[in-house]
């Protein structure tokens, strides 16, 4: 019966360091994951800041040009 008991509790030995080690593994590999996409997010959220400005300033310049034709060509209709 002893040797019995001493095999299952090597058994419980051997299959918790399994567990402990693939526990390990999953953790780091998780916490590498989480880096990876934390620094995704950091670059696409550079990228959409800069299409942003990149865009308002091409919208504001267009913007500026339509007023200015509008008002010389209103100023223009009451010359006739």
């Amino acid at each position: 019966m002893a040797l019995l008991c001493d095999n299952i509790s090597l058994y419980i030995h051997f299959r918790l360091e399994g567990v402990r080690e693939r526990f390990t593994e999953t953790s780091t590999e998780f916490d590498n994951a989480r880096k990876r996409a934390k620094k995704a997010k950091q670059v696409f959220e550079k990228v959409k800041r800069e299409r942003f400005d990149r865009f308002m300033k091409c919208f504001d310049h267009v913007s500026n040009r339509i007023d200015d034709i509008y008002k010389v060509g209103q100023g223009l209709c009451f010359l006739f």
